[in-house]
């Protein structure tokens, strides 16, 4: 299968950030000056195949593209988009947020007409979400406790407090 997403990944073209997971892109049509795209490096088309460390990963780096764009280009925000499906708009069949600079009067309208719906209506889709979605669990990160590095001073025979690793610490730093 030929994915246009892949291909960029691989030719490191407009490439800004990689790692074993995900890579950073410059936008090859952007919406504005510094779009960026931020792909998991393993081909997914939509965000429900994508495992959830892989999404978490995705969007701490969009989260952190973000504030690169802020700072580097100063703009005034940005939009963070995925196009998630055909019936999004999704142009690609490779999942992608796009982390776009925005300023204002840019021109970009995000923007949609509100739909009018009954109480009845939107009574209706809550009791079905909330039907779907009651057993929704997003698994929590492990984090492994730090360890502090005191094996010498146990095999010493000497209590390590925890007031003294900070001032074990300031005497390691050059």
């Amino acid at each position: 299968m030929i994915c246009q997403y892949c291909d960029f990944v691989k030719s490191g073209e407009g490439l800004v950030y990689e790692d074993g997971t995900a890579a950073i892109l410059l936008h090859k049509s952007p919406a504005m000056p510094g779009h960026l795209l931020v792909l998991p490096k393993e081909h997914f088309t939509i965000i429900e195949q994508t495992p959830d460390p892989v999404v978490r990963k995705l969007a701490a780096l969009a989260n952190k593209a973000s504030a690169s764009l802020l700072q580097v280009l100063g703009a005034g925000g940005t939009n963070v988009v995925i196009e998630n499906g055909t019936g999004a708009q999704q142009q690609v069949p490779h999942l992608a947020i796009n982390v776009i600079p925005r300023v204002e009067g840019d021109g970009i309208n995000l923007q949609w007409q509100p739909r009018k719906l009954s109480e009845e209506q939107m009574s209706l889709i809550e009791l079905q979400l909330k039907e779907q979605t009651k057993n929704l669990g997003v698994e929590a990160e492990k984090k492994e406790p730090i360890k502090l590095d005191d094996e010498r001073e146990k095999a010493r025979g000497e209590v390590v407090k925890k007031s003294d690793y900070l001032t074990k610490q300031l005497r390691r730093m050059p």
